[in-house]
């Protein structure tokens, strides 16, 4: 019977959440990676945006000092996944729940990603329409705010609000999907 039973030690494995931990990590060092490229990707579709005739030297101005926001983006978005991904590396093997605390964790890097897009991209664009005087349409909902002072002051306010109303309810959902393990914990016990 043993000899038909192939899938027993990889089954071992699979419930003792190793697998699990160890795909979630690797998965984050491969989106990190892919950062990289896509913020590579955006910088050249942005610089694409503003070409062209009679441009004037503020618009590119203001776009190279946006390209630095997206660099720093790009940074900070790479960092949260390293982080992240060390995090789930280190949950313990064998534990009753094995799926749910990666998810946890996964819930919390999704807000913390998308309240630091938010907050560098609305600052950058806040900028880029001060400098250039002209809107910028973004692929990213909120931060389209017009021209002028009030345009860029918008893109900034709106960035900072909508970032942080992602990290909120991105940790709320984590806090509550949390909860449920504990729970069950303890109604287990």
């Amino acid at each position: 019977m043993e000899k038909v039973l192939v899938l027993k030690d990889a089954l071992r494995k699979i419930s003792e959440g190793s697998i699990f931990r160890t795909l979630f990590a690797w998965a984050l060092k491969i989106f990190a990676v892919l950062t990289v490229i896509g913020i590579l990707f955006s910088s050249v579709k942005l610089w694409k945006a503003v070409g062209g005739e009679g441009v004037p030297f503020r618009a590119y101005l203001g776009l190279f000092l946006l390209q630095l926001f997206l660099l720093a983006l790009g940074f900070i978005v790479i960092n949260i996944l390293l982080v992240r991904s060390e995090d789930i590396e280190r949950q313990p093997i064998g534990a009753d729940y094995m799926v749910t605390p990666i998810f946890v964790i996964f819930q919390k890097m999704l807000g913390e990603i998308a309240a630091a897009t938010y907050a560098v991209l609305g600052v950058g664009m806040g900028l880029f329409i001060w400098i250039s005087g002209v809107d910028l349409p973004l692929p990213i909902p909120g931060l389209g705010a017009g021209d002028g002072f009030i345009g860029g002051l918008m893109a900034m306010v709106m960035g900072f609000l909508i970032g942080f109303i992602f990290l909120c309810l991105s940790y709320l959902m984590a806090e509550l999907t949390g909860a449920v393990v504990d729970i069950a914990r303890n109604t287990k016990n």
